[in-house]
């Protein structure tokens, strides 16, 4: 759900595609492929390393204090919050990179399509950052909480991905968390959001949406679960979920874990993919 602007109608998309390359100590090489043309400019990292660990933490406890029935969190957390995204945002997309963005953007409201912005990103010290932070200072938003403008991670893998192949309908398994040690979370009208955002498609037959009461029970081909957010609107967890390819034994659960939310347990014997939208 987009909390800043009207989404799409087609949910049609122009890719804005950025490639991080290695170089010098918080010097990196920006590429960019998008609808305004090509671009390169040099990004220098806005964090030394113990600043970037001190950030980390503090973003950290800002998300942990952040979740709660009213779903806002305090200008103190909020500041954290943003200070870090600008940070992130006005260091990746600088001089000709910016402007094709820009150039971009509009292309998009042209054509009545969104953005979507793709992030390849070559070094592993900079992979493994929050990167759907970026926060638009200029704009007031996060890029990423746009249906408008979507962030992606591209990741270059030797082999193709194999899609997951089902028979409609879809059947999703849907999980709201309420972790201890925060505020109570507004279960039911978190559920209803979701059932809300999916009412067309069980209409029409080709999705069912299954509430996790407590353990799995079902057969499903997928997960959606509302993680406690950090702004005005819930975290959508998305997972496919692959069955085992034969027979299991009962076994000790695993846990899957993403940055947004607790840790939750899942059978063992499933492979669990997750990405937060």
């Amino acid at each position: 759900m987009d909390t800043h602007s009207g989404s799409t109608s087609s949910w049609d998309y122009l890719d804005f595609e950025l490639e991080i390359r290695g170089g010098g100590p918080r010097e990196y090489h920006v590429a960019v492929r998008s609808p305004a043309g090509e671009a390169q400019a040099q990004m220098r990292f806005p964090f030394d390393e113990w600043e970037l660990k001190d950030r980390l933490q503090a973003l950290e406890i800002a998300l942990l204090r952040s979740g709660g029935t009213r779903r806002r969190i305090l200008s103190p957390e909020e500041h954290t919050v943003q200070d870090f995204g600008r940070g992130l945002f006005e260091s990746l997309l600088v001089g000709d990179v910016r402007t094709r963005y820009e150039m971009s953007l509009s292309e998009a409201r042209r054509q009545g399509k969104g953005l979507r912005l793709k992030l390849r990103i070559q070094p592993s010290e900079l992979a493994v950052l929050p990167w759907e932070f970026l926060y638009d200072a200029e704009r007031d938003r996060y890029p990423s909480l746009s249906s408008n403008t979507p962030l992606v991670r591209y990741l270059d893998l030797p082999q193709p991905i194999e899609p997951l192949r089902v028979s409609p309908p879809l059947r999703v398994l849907g999980m709201v968390t309420s972790p201890l040690g925060l505020d109570q979370l507004d279960v039911e009208h978190e559920k209803r959001l979701v059932e809300e955002a999916t009412r067309g498609l069980r209409e029409s037959g080709s999705l069912e949406l299954t509430w996790l009461e407590a353990r799995l029970g079902a057969t499903c081909n997928g997960l959606c679960g509302v993680v406690p957010g950090t702004y005005s609107t819930s975290s959508v967890m998305v997972a496919s979920m692959q069955p085992p390819r034969r027979a299991h034994s009962p076994s000790p659960t695993m846990r899957a874990t993403c940055t947004c939310c607790a840790p939750t347990v899942w059978p063992s014997c499933w492979t669990i993919t997750i990405r937060c939208v």
